[in-house]
């Protein structure tokens, strides 16, 4: 009696055993989805109003303004909209791979709990990353969780586990979608975004008492300075100050009013670069690095010449002045070097460098 009864209870074990590992990180799977089925079936990006990230401690939320350009909510900045873009074709391009449990109570061990579903624990051993695409109606267009990695040193395909937040169904895709839940890892950190064509003109530069005007015909000429008689002119030098400026990036901003002792703006130097098409940039830089994080901050704004004022460009200088004007901008210690020049680096006594 007592040896079938063991027999018995084995057979149950094993059986337990075989109904709980048909819904774990296994190479069994209880199904497979539809041949070509992508986690986006189809997409109307006109009809696409808002995007939202939501992780277990943070949130951001970018929303289309009403000139269909794409902002950062909480900070009503410009968004990436290049980093949208690449976002929305990989949820176009994946495909679903297999499906590997459809019951909740193994949501958590995929980390693919919604957050609604966790009691308000923030835990993230168990939630999901979630994101939200809705349309301009307030539609859902697409709402899913992403869970974690399976890596191939687990002995499976590397990929990860995703599930549409109103089915119970696991699934495991063979890439990993990243989802950034920090509002400033999506901003559109150019700060000047110029097209290649377009280039400065005259170049001031005035830091303490000193102050160069540089200028140049063309775009493609070399520069000149006034008030020089036996000493040179350094092209490097000034070339790789309009680059630089040309070519303005950001690490992050704070607001214009921070207080100088944060800021490193106790003294500053002052750039003014007018480009050929007319518009002006004015442009502040801390000389003091704030050693706290490695930044110079700026200031900057745009203005145009009275023989270049038209309607479209003046809406254009009208735009990136509400932009920027509300902000101090970090720039990297290397970037900030760059525009912090003396005498000696801009002109030399001996043979003109080119």
């Amino acid at each position: 009696m007592l040896q079938k009864l063991s027999i018995v209870t084995g057979i149950l074990v094993v059986l337990s055993a075989v109904l709980w590992f048909s819904g774990t990180d296994s190479s069994s799977t209880i199904g497979q989805p539809k041949e070509n089925v992508t986690v986006l079936s189809e997409l109307d990006t006109q009809k696409l109003s808002s995007v939202l990230i939501q992780g277990s401690d943070k949130a951001t939320e970018l929303v289309k303004d009403a000139d269909l350009q794409w902002k950062v909510k909480s900070l009503n900045y410009d968004a990436d909209s290049q980093k949208i873009q690449e976002l929305l074709v990989q949820l176009l391009k994946v495909k679903l791979g297999d499906r590997v449990t459809e019951k909740t109570e193994h949501h958590a061990r995929f980390q693919l709990v919604h957050l609604n579903d966790n009691n308000n624990q923030w835990d993230e051993q168990k939630t999901g990353k979630l994101l939200h695409l809705k349309g301009a109606d307030g539609a859902t267009l697409l709402e899913i969780l992403l869970g974690k990695n399976r890596s191939e040193k687990s002995g499976y395909r590397q990929g990860q586990y995703i599930r549409y937040a109103d089915q119970p169904a696991v699934y495991l895709i063979p890439e990993n979608i990243d989802l950034d839940v920090v509002d400033e890892d999506w901003l559109d950190n150019e700060i000047i975004n110029l097209k290649g064509d377009e280039h400065f003109k005259t170049l001031e530069l005035q830091r303490s008492t000193e102050v160069f005007r540089f200028m140049r015909e063309k775009e493609k000429e070399n520069w000149s300075v006034e008030g020089l008689e036996t000493e040179q002119l350094n092209q490097n030098a000034v070339k790789s100050l309009s680059n630089a400026l040309e070519n303005l990036t950001f690490e992050k901003f704070v607001p214009v009013d921070t207080p100088v002792e944060k800021t490193g703006r106790q003294e500053l130097t002052h750039y003014t670069a007018e480009l050929f098409d007319g518009r002006v940039v004015r442009f502040s830089i801390g000389e003091q690095e704030v050693t706290e994080d490695n930044y110079y901050y700026v200031a900057i704004e745009m203005d145009l010449t009275e023989s270049a004022s038209d309607a479209t460009r003046q809406k254009e200088v009208e735009a990136f002045n509400q932009r920027s004007k509300p902000w101090l901008y970090a720039v990297s210690s290397w970037i900030g070097k760059r525009f912090l020049k003396q005498r000696s680096d801009l002109i030399t006594d001996g043979k003109e460098m080119k």
